[in-house]
């Protein structure tokens, strides 16, 4: 049981590493399409940015699961030795 508590928390942790990197880069495609407006006489939407930090709360959200899945983890294991 520990072993796939750990496993789990270490694919969730990775699950939200992949989605902080693609807030990120959606952010950065955000930032490139408002210039690109405001160049062309129109105006920035925020939409591409709110969703952007969202996604990013949303990927902090799993590395701490995944991590307090994996602490767990190794708390059950230590425990079941002791």
């Amino acid at each position: 049981m520990r072993q796939w508590m750990i496993i789990a928390g270490v694919v969730t942790a990775i699950i939200g590493v992949i989605t902080m990197v693609m807030a990120y880069n959606r952010k950065e495609h955000g930032e490139d399409a408002n210039e690109f407006a405001v160049a062309l006489g129109g105006y920035a939407s925020g939409s591409d940015m709110q969703s952007a930090i969202t996604l990013g709360h949303i990927g902090l959200g799993l590395l701490i699961a995944g991590g307090l899945l994996g602490l767990a983890g190794l708390v059950v294991g230590a425990l079941r030795k002791s």
